[in-house]
């Protein structure tokens, strides 16, 4: 731990010593360093023993006035722990992030009439109710991969940003599982990936820009990509070239950037043409709610911004042009000029057709780029770092899966060569008749047949 953090550290669990409890818990003692410190503590594995703290001490923790200035801008974290009771944070102010990562919560959250920041629920398991009626979050609420065995309920609440349910499990069986009537949404509600809710889910009376269009596409269509949640706001910033959240003059920066060049301090753009309040629309369908930029993460945790920035516009331009393709064929088509008669008359769409072959292939090349780029230095965004992902082998143990890989790859490429080269050598089939216009209806297979066995003899 950095000795910056070892000293918020120290300080907050004597703070928490004198003003709490002097009998601190290990466990207590745990979060108290992981909340203090710019690290975040490694996850562990699901089955792993959780030990218990108090929900008076997170109470604590999350609304002494002495205590928040001691907590790390990234939040109080609760990571591999126990809540042994309801945690009661109802009409409470808290100024730092509230995050729970694979833990467990026996008595559920009360966050009702709260004024907080970014809450985030990872991988845990809550027994009891979520509740947070009248809530107003000025981040995202995000609780992504939960099992809930109670109710989940944002009625009257007020979201800035988006609330994110992905890969959460609403077991609750005849009963509302989720309840955001009323609630006020500026950003997205996510419901994808393997969200399942065996209960009712309500949004009577709910309201915001994107949150009607956000379910249904959520629901109907899960395999529409979103960009806020490629590799978190960092990852979205930079294929934006978003840099600053404000203007100089303290207005909200919504201009998009249609093409930009980093300057050479990494901290903004040299240059750039830009079209007001265009990210805005895009990002939270608003038309001045601000999109967090690069700048309000430390630079240990900016990804680099030039390849996911044109890469991300590289592959939307291949697609593209691809539909226009389409739409193209579709209006020959329409006109019934995609006959095999009717079709070599147009030239440009055949050439368009060819110009078009590999764009695919671009479109695919320049998204993983955008995608793997633009997700560092995070491999598991807030979890894991790519540092430590990275595979504990030899350099002995790397040459030898790198040959491998290598060879095999060579092996692949080198058979398709040779098939296509084969294939070029023989040469098209200029002996088979060509058939113009319609096939009869009946006789043409007789016809083929009795023509391929007199070749045969």
């Amino acid at each position: 731990m950095p000795l910056l953090d070892q000293i918020r550290a120290e300080k907050l669990i004597n703070l928490a010593r004198s003003r709490f409890d002097h009998h601190i818990t290990d466990a207590e003692l745990n979060v108290s360093r992981d909340s203090a410190s710019s690290i975040d503590a490694a996850v562990p594995k699901p089955d792993a023993l959780r030990p218990e703290i108090r929900p008076e001490f997170a109470r604590w923790l999350a609304t002494d006035p002495e205590a928040v200035p001691l907590v790390d801008p990234k939040g109080l974290r609760f990571v591999g722990v126990t809540l042994a009771g309801k945690l009661n944070l109802m009409d409470c102010s808290i100024g730092v992030p509230l995050v729970f990562k694979t833990s467990t919560l026996q008595g559920g959250i009360d966050l009702s009439w709260t004024v907080t920041r970014d809450i985030g629920v990872f991988d845990c398991v809550l027994n009891g109710a979520f509740t947070a009626a009248g809530i107003e979050a000025h981040g995202p609420v995000m609780l992504r991969g939960n099992q809930f065995s109670s109710s989940v309920g944002f009625a009257r609440a007020r979201i800035k940003n988006d609330l994110d349910l992905d890969n959460s499990k609403l077991e609750l069986k005849n009963e509302v599982a989720l309840t955001v009537d009323g609630a006020e949404i500026g950003g997205n509600l996510f419901l994808r990936g393997t969200f399942t809710s065996s209960g009712t889910i309500r949004l009577v009376g709910a309201n915001g820009t994107a949150l009607l269009a956000a379910l249904a596409i959520a629901v109907a269509t899960p395999w529409v990509p979103d960009r806020s949640v490629l590799a978190g706001p960092a990852a979205l910033a930079a294929l934006e070239g978003h840099y600053h959240t404000y203007n100089p003059d303290g207005t909200v920066d919504t201009s998009w950037d249609v093409v930009a060049w980093p300057n050479a301090a990494g901290d903004g753009t040299a240059w750039a043409i830009t079209i007001p309040h265009v990210l805005s629309l895009l990002e939270t369908h608003s038309w001045s709610d601000k999109v967090q930029g690069l700048n309000s993460f430390a630079p240990q945790d900016r990804p680099p911004v030039l390849i996911p920035f044109y890469g991300f516009r590289i592959m939307a331009g291949a697609g593209a042009v691809i539909f226009l393709l389409a739409l193209w064929g579709l209006w020959l088509a329409v006109r019934g000029k995609m006959t095999a008669e009717s079709i070599v008359s147009h030239k440009w769409f055949l050439r368009f057709t060819i110009f078009c072959g590999f764009l695919p292939y671009i479109a695919v090349w320049t998204g993983w780029w955008t995608r793997e780029i633009g997700r560092q230095p995070w491999l598991v965004y807030g979890m894991m770092t790519t540092a430590q992902g990275t595979s504990r082998m030899g350099a002995a143990q790397e040459i030898f899966w790198m040959i491998g890989y290598v060879g095999f790859e060579l092996m692949v490429w080198g058979g398709t060569w040779y098939f296509f080269a084969k294939a070029v050598r023989k040469g098209p089939d200029m002996e088979s008749p060509v058939v113009h216009g319609r096939q009869p209806a009946h006789g043409h297979a007789e016809t083929h047949a009795s023509f391929a066995y007199a070749k045969a003899e």
